[in-house]
């Protein structure tokens, strides 16, 4: 696994508050590791590199998958973790970290707000996507509380 924590720049240059933000990175190991190149949504046409992250804070510990961005996957040809080693992959997961930590309660809610329509998909394909972002969300407030996740970049 390498460890971007220390990749921090442009992240700082993007926060509303860098000084309490460079405070929670100095607090954390953001390590990445190379997983596959698949599918990441299911409605993918295209493959895209798939990342493990492992953040670690006060001897606690949460793992999810990335999806990096088709763009990304495309100029890595060969896929390989080194071309993850940067200040962008921290600050693009950073920015997602910020963005999932919010997960709407209620299904109905959570699928108006990201475009799911029972009709279409169905209750149970929407529930399923529903059930990981709770689950993804909770692992995010387990470690991060929400004054730290909004001086995370934007």
């Amino acid at each position: 696994m390498i460890d971007i924590t220390c990749k921090r720049d442009i992240v700082l240059e993007y926060s509303d508050n860098p000084e309490v933000l460079n405070e929670i990175l100095n607090d954390i190991k953001v390590k990445i590791s190379y997983y596959k190149c698949d599918r990441y949504f299911d409605v993918d046409d295209e493959y895209r590199d798939i990342l493990n992250v492992k953040i670690d804070r006060n001897k606690q510990s949460i793992r999810f998958k990335f999806g990096c961005s088709i763009n990304d996957t495309i100029k890595n040809k060969l896929h390989e973790i080194e071309y993850y080693n940067n200040g962008d992959t921290l600050y693009t997961i950073l920015c997602s970290m910020k963005y999932d930590y919010y997960c709407d309660d209620d299904i109905k809610t959570f699928a108006d707000n990201y475009g799911f329509d029972f009709d279409i998909q169905g209750y149970s394909y929407i529930n399923k996507i529903f059930q990981k972002c709770l689950k993804h969300s909770e692992k995010l407030q387990s470690i991060f509380d929400e004054t730290e996740i909004e001086c995370f970049p934007y």
